[in-house]
């Protein structure tokens, strides 16, 4: 449009005091100021979280000193970017680039079918846990960070996995609900076509959960002894896996090595997880 036009073009009125003139004040602010805002809402609302999940795009300096202030949120877990933010290690400032490449001893997780290394650091003097992961010989390293030096790699790995159900909800949500599809021109209609299809997701959500998700009456009662039986039967074999991971790190050997030959080449635990020879004996 020519600049005439534009001048002359109908402007919609905004009141001071309404939710849309705050949405507006939110345009020239940061990704970083965003989060911060969303979180002290969250506070005053007297709520509290165990951690802050986030993505690459937010975690930085800035966001982690907030979280360590205020009370609501107990830690930060969020992907890091492999790029040139310094961390301290050893009293030097290194990259996660260069501390991965400086990491002799890498660890394998049966459970995830992932290598692994944690690293103690800091962030501008503030205590961070760094766990470096990847899968396969040709995928690069990836780095999660936490506030919390208490969490092992697996206990991280499994809370922050809960972050891709936001990622599955937007993707959903624009496919079949048409998030972000308005094509009005009118910021409130922007607003409201937003909020309306946000709405439908959650009622959807909940219809699914009961309709689909819960086993009732009989049904249950018959399904029952298998859910228990599969249960029992995971946590067997949990609890062999970390047996031999610990036996592969007090005698320095591969864990996936060992694993391949205490199942291939071992008769005795062969027969000993062959229940339908066990069973043909008896």
């Amino acid at each position: 449009m020519k600049s005439k036009e534009l001048k002359s073009r109908q402007k919609a009125e905004h009141k001071k005091g309404n939710p849309d003139c705050e949405r507006i004040s939110e345009y020239d602010k940061s990704k970083i100021d965003m989060l911060i805002d969303m979180v002290r809402r969250f506070t005053r609302h007297g709520r509290k979280a165990d951690y802050l999940l986030v993505d690459s795009w937010f975690v930085c300096h800035e966001l982690v000193a907030f979280v360590l202030r205020i009370k609501s949120v107990g830690h930060l877990l969020g992907m890091a970017k492999m790029g040139n933010t310094r961390y301290t290690v050893g009293g030097k400032e290194k990259t996660a680039k260069e501390i991965i490449r400086s990491v002799r001893k890498k660890s394998s997780s049966m459970t995830l079918k992932c290598k692994y290394a944690p690293v103690r650091a800091e962030l501008k003097g503030i205590p961070v846990m760094l766990f470096f992961c990847k899968r396969g010989r040709n995928e690069n390293w990836k780095v999660m960070l936490t506030t919390d030096m208490s969490l092992s790699f697996e206990q991280a790995y499994k809370i922050y996995a809960m972050r891709w159900g936001v990622e599955v909800m937007f993707k959903e949500a624009k496919q079949l609900l048409n998030l972000g599809g308005c094509q009005s021109r009118e910021f409130n209609a922007q607003v409201a076509a937003a909020t309306i299809a946000l709405m439908q997701f959650g009622i959807l959500s909940v219809a699914k959960r009961f309709g689909c998700y819960e086993s009732l009456g009989e049904l249950f009662r018959n399904t029952e002894a298998d859910i228990i039986e599969l249960t029992l039967n995971e946590r067997l074999w949990l609890c062999i896996c970390r047996i031999i991971s610990q036996l592969a790190e007090l005698m320095d050997l591969d864990e996936e090595c060992l694993m391949t030959k205490f199942i291939t080449d071992n008769q005795t635990f062969a027969k000993c997880i062959n229940l339908d020879s066990l069973l043909q004996s008896a």
